[in-house]
């Protein structure tokens, strides 16, 4: 038997029993009711992805996932954010300490892309921690 919620104004029919044939789908009526894909949900993503700082997270880890989460994020609510982009996002939200590797990501060519620069990122911790004693 199905039942009829309402939720934020949203109404969508569910089942009880999701055995019944008629019930098949009903996750999917219930998804997309309650998809948040609106001008607030895409606004405040695009803020949350170009206001991330470095210094603001607590590993260089969290940051980079942060920002590649984030615009998938994005991606799902209908704004596609480039590789590109994200590479160039991930760069800006850089401390000042980080300038000579910029400098030298510029002048060796490489392309710059989300999965380029969170390598480099990655890489360049790595590096630090093999060095500690």
């Amino acid at each position: 038997m199905p039942i009829q919620v309402d939720f934020i104004g949203r109404s969508v029919e569910l089942c009880a029993h999701s055995k019944h044939d008629h019930c098949q789908g009903n996750f999917g009526k219930f998804q997309k009711a309650f998809q948040d894909d609106g001008l607030t949900r895409k606004i405040g993503l695009l803020h949350i992805l170009i206001t991330t700082k470095l210094d603001e997270c607590n590993t260089v880890e969290e940051y980079v996932n942060w920002i590649v989460n984030t615009a998938l994020k994005l991606l799902t609510v209908g704004l596609q954010v480039s590789d590109e982009w994200t590479g160039a996002i991930l760069l800006a939200g850089l401390p000042r300490k980080y300038e000579p590797m910029i400098m030298s990501i510029e002048s060796s060519g490489i392309r710059v892309t989300g999965d380029s620069i969170k390598a480099k990122l990655l890489q360049d911790i790595t590096s630090v921690k093999s060095e500690l004693p």
